[in-house]
């Protein structure tokens, strides 16, 4: 939501696996304004993933105003994974912001942003970005062994 609070009743999370956070509205050129309602939306302990981190589409949408190396840093703080978006209209996070949350300690995650089963062939773009970024496969949760993501997503809810 615009103040920061996640839009999804508290009682739903329950049911749910994991939880991939992105804006979809009221996006603003306020820097300080956006940077601080991402990570708000972090602190709230909801978010396992920070989904499209600036909310740009290649060719249609220029980036939401964000301090993006502070949302990253945040993220790290909180144990919140940070997503490569791997589709070709978003290719978001790019490979020097990946590099930086890296080097930072933390954790990525590569996602198609699959709208429908061809999507799932994104994935080899968020591969490509993340090379470019020199990512280390130890630094992507979706590289790990399923139980090593449920211990990650049980000490997040612990």
């Amino acid at each position: 939501m615009t103040e920061g609070r996640v839009d999804v009743p508290d009682k739903a999370f329950a049911g749910l696996d994991f939880v991939i956070g992105s804006l979809h509205q009221g996006f603003s050129p306020d820097a300080d304004g956006m940077t601080q309602r991402i990570i708000q939306a972090l602190e709230s302990g909801r978010v396992d993933i920070l989904g499209h981190p600036t909310g740009r589409l290649l060719l249609q949408r220029e980036p939401y105003g964000i301090h993006l190396n502070e949302v990253i840093e945040a993220a790290g703080e909180l144990n919140v994974a940070v997503e490569i978006n791997a589709n070709p209209h978003r290719l978001d996070l790019d490979d020097i912001h990946a590099r930086f949350a890296q080097e930072n300690g933390v954790l990525l995650s590569i996602n198609t942003d699959a709208h429908e089963i061809s999507h799932l062939d994104f994935m080899q773009y968020g591969v490509y970005t993340a090379r470019r970024g020199w990512i280390e496969p130890q630094s992507v949760i979706n590289t790990w062994p399923v139980d090593r993501v449920k211990e990650w997503l049980a000490q997040r809810r612990a």
